[in-house]
């Protein structure tokens, strides 16, 4: 229960702005990757933080769900990165954070901006094996 709530403070509190963005990641070469990743790794904790009964998705003013509506754009092709990146990013790094953020957040969209990802490769991914265990 300790490192649950500690999580909040020394992870996502200092990690994410109230914006949304993660200023360390955004410094990188590759941002939008990064910033993914650190995502996904910070709704794993807070997925398993639930099963201590601490509530880390609604924590700190709500800063994962800022990081993610900051993110959610991405994952649509036909919008650009707005940050220098050195190369693209596979968009599709969202998929697991869009399921995840579904479930977390219901009364989002984020659902549907996962049935705009390619099919042929939403079917391919290995969350598919993961996900639904989670729900």
């Amino acid at each position: 229960v300790q490192i649950a709530k500690q999580a909040v403070q020394n992870r996502i509190l200092s990690q994410i702005e109230p914006d949304g963005s993660m200023p360390e990641e955004l410094a990188r070469t590759r941002p939008l990757f990064y910033s993914n990743y650190n995502l996904h790794a910070l709704f794993l904790v807070a997925r398993l933080a639930e099963q201590v009964d601490v509530d880390v998705w609604n924590a700190g003013g709500s800063r994962l769900r800022a990081a993610l509506n900051f993110l959610a754009p991405s994952a649509d092709p036909n919008e650009p990165w707005p940050h220098p990146t050195i190369n693209e990013n596979d968009r599709m790094n969202m998929f697991p954070i869009l399921l995840m953020a579904a479930r977390a957040y219901p009364d989002g969209n984020y659902r549907q901006m996962v049935e705009t990802l390619p099919m042929s490769e939403r079917k391919i991914r290995r969350e598919n094996l993961v996900i639904p265990l989670m729900r």
